[in-house]
């Protein structure tokens, strides 16, 4: 992983949170390291010469992730260990075992609602995990003892506990489906599926219909570049959804046509009123509303097949060259004809300039229209 690829896949997750945060949605992404990149010191001598680059990339995109400010809930800040601890993976599987889920549910909860899950983690008893320990091709049903908690999980986290997150959508790969008993016990009746569902695009429309205030979206580390290019893409089944939530979201803003001065135009050239002619890399940048949540439509006509990008303003530009990135942008259509963007952002960005790239170059861009207003913060607008 570069460094452009490792800050591309961390701006695209907080491009995420904030298009679902307009929509009154928090999302938030986990992950969960793989266990040779916690336990690199465990590994023989082939085993660590393999997994050499996947330590690179993880000690590369975890250093970006802490100086910009990540959202990022990264379960590696919790397993730390030395050679006395208790293992925190199975040693004949690549999964947590239950004192591994209990460092991380902890941190998911404190992450998701400030709340501290305390106490001292002691087991209680001793059973067999059933595992299959690979041998070539060939995969051996293996038993391995491993420890309980049962005590320390009811006492903390009881079936009846009256702290439980509601209204949540998790999406998954193989560490949380390996932890729906814990998950059960955090959250009210949470819709739950995995990535690598074929029927994925349609459950997440449904439930996407019963509006959910939260999504959680967790990945194993080693697929988290294949997650974010993949279903929260702005093409995939998750990425598609929080668009079309922010657009319905972005329904109930009265707009007004956006001032003259409040847009500036680059490489477009105005042949008439409200037609333009792109040069190389045209871009339109508009003011957005000075109070509450800021929304904005824009709509216009090309006939050329490149795609339009919306640039989110970047409010902190530690280690960025200025305040926009390729990765904290949202891509819309790239199909010829009309074009309509209805967007609706955080009260956090009134005031801010937003960055619209209509095409890539040298094209039409004719009837453009660009409606701007304002609705007031979710909180206020919860009280009325």
């Amino acid at each position: 992983m570069t460094d452009r690829e490792a800050g591309v896949i961390l701006g695209r997750i907080e491009a995420l949170r904030v298009i679902a945060l307009g929509a009154g949605i928090d999302f938030r992404m986990s992950v969960a390291p793989d266990k040779e990149v916690v336990y690199p010191e465990r590994l023989g001598p082939a085993a660590e010469a393999a997994a050499g680059c996947k330590i690179v990339s993880s000690r590369k995109w975890r250093k970006l992730a802490d100086v910009s400010g990540s959202s990022v809930i990264d379960h590696m800040e919790v397993m730390g260990h030395d050679f006395t601890d208790d293992l925190l993976y199975f040693r004949t599987d690549t999964h947590w075992n239950e004192l591994g889920k209990i460092r991380a549910f902890r941190q998911l909860v404190r992450e998701l609602t400030g709340r501290e899950i305390s106490g001292t983690i002691r087991p209680n008893r001793t059973v067999a995990h059933r595992t299959d320990m690979p041998k070539g091709i060939l995969r051996i049903p293996y038993a391995e003892s491993t420890y309980l908690y049962d005590e320390y999980i009811d006492k903390e986290l009881p079936v009846s506990y009256p702290k439980k997150i509601p209204n949540t959508l998790i999406v998954h790969d193989s560490f949380y489906g390996v932890s729906l008993d814990i998950i059960k016990r955090m959250f009210v009746d949470p819709d739950l599926i995995n990535f690598g569902n074929p029927d994925l695009d349609r459950k997440v429309e449904e439930f996407f219909q019963k509006r959910p205030k939260r999504i959680v979206a967790n990945t194993v580390e080693r697929y988290l570049p294949q997650r974010i290019g993949g279903d929260l893409s702005w093409s995939g089944a998750v990425g598609k959804a929080i668009v079309h939530a922010n657009e319905e979201a972005a329904l109930e803003c009265v707009l007004t046509d956006t001032a003259r001065d409040r847009l500036t135009f680059t490489n477009l050239d105005e042949v008439a009123a409200g037609d333009f002619a792109a040069r190389a890399d045209p871009q339109i940048y508009i003011k957005l509303a000075e109070r509450g949540r800021p929304c904005v439509r824009i709509s216009f006509d090309t006939s050329v097949t490149q795609g339009t990008f919306v640039h989110l303003p970047i409010r902190d530009q530690i280690n960025r060259n200025g305040p926009y990135f390729e990765g904290f942008s949202l891509a819309v259509t790239n199909a010829a004809g009309p074009r309509e963007i209805r967007l609706l952002l955080p009260e956090e960005f009134a005031g801010t300039t937003l960055r619209i790239d209509p095409i890539a170059a040298n094209g039409p861009v004719s009837k453009l229209k660009i409606e701007s207003g304002f609705l007031p913060p979710i909180e206020t607008s919860l009280a009325n």
